[in-house]
C-alpha cells in the first residue's frame, strides 16, 4: 500500500481538499500548487504517488510526470483534468 502522496494543484482549494481526505484516511499527504515547486517537493517528500492537474500555468502536469519519472521511477503518477473535451 503507498503511503505517501503528493497532489499537484494550482487551485489551492482542490488540492488542499484531496489531501485532507488523503490524511483523513490514512496517507501521508503533501501538496504543491505549481509543477515546479512539486519537482522540487518529490525531492524531499518522496512520494509514492503524484495525483495532479494536467492544465496548470507554465509546465503542464504531463511535462512535469515526464521530470518526476525520470528522476522517481518507481513513483505512480495520476494525471486528471476538469476540463471538458469539446
Amino acid at each position: 500500500m503507498c503511503k505517501r502522496v503528493l497532489v499537484v494543484d494550482d487551485e489551492h482549494g482542490i488540492a488542499d481538499t484531496l489531501a485532507a481526505i488523503l490524511c483523513e484516511t490514512g496517507y501521508e499527504a503533501a501538496v504543491a500548487y505549481d509543477p515546479e515547486s512539486a519537482i522540487r517537493k518529490c525531492e524531499s517528500f518522496a512520494p509514492d504517488v503524484v495525483v495532479s492537474d494536467v492544465v496548470m500555468p507554465g509546465r503542464t502536469g504531463v511535462e512535469m510526470a515526464m521530470l518526476i519519472r525520470d528522476r522517481r521511477p518507481s513513483c505512480k503518477i495520476l494525471l486528471m483534468s476538469g476540463m471538458a473535451i469539446t
